[in-house]
């Protein structure tokens, strides 16, 4: 019986999959949220009729159009933006964590906007895993080097 053995090389999406449309689409979204107050810490979306965006939402959900509730907010993150489910639990737990709430909104603008089209985040991945998760919490110090991260994740080049 001969047998034949398929590989594929299922690799995970670079960041805004590519499409620098979709991170300024992304960015305008989380950038319109800040300026009607609609950036809320402690659920990931709520129906807000009375805003020009119709719902308020924390990091991840502000960054995804209005959904229903039995959303599993980290993958969809992942699935529509190609922003790694552990990269968005990082941002998320971030974000959740901030005392002064200003600074928590402007995180969360500054954040997504920080992520380069096209960019590999294994290193932030990595981050997630090694070191955030078994430091001292400390969120400033986790903040400003989450967001160097991102600002320098590497853009691999296209395959050709």
């Amino acid at each position: 019986m001969n047998e034949i053995l398929t590989i594929t090389n299922e690799t995970k999406p670079l960041a805004w999959l590519g499409d620098p449309g979709l991170k300024e689409e992304v960015v305008l979204r989380m950038k319109e949220h800040r300026a009607e107050d609609s950036i809320v810490q402690g659920h990931y979306q709520s129906y807000a009729p009375e805003l020009a965006s119709q719902y308020k939402g924390c990091l991840l959900g502000c960054t995804l159009p209005q959904m229903g509730a039995d959303v599993g907010w980290h993958y969809e993150v992942e699935k529509r933006y190609g922003i790694p489910v552990p990269v968005a639990c990082l941002l998320e737990d971030l974000f959740e964590n901030m005392e002064d709430f200003d600074e928590a909104a402007e995180f969360a603008v500054e954040s997504i906007e920080a992520i380069p089209t096209g960019a590999d985040l294994a290193a932030v991945t990595a981050y997630w895993f090694a070191d955030y998760q078994t430091a001292p919490w400390n969120c400033e110090k986790h903040k400003d080097k989450v967001l160097d991260m991102l600002r320098n994740a590497p853009v691999p080049e296209p395959v050709r």
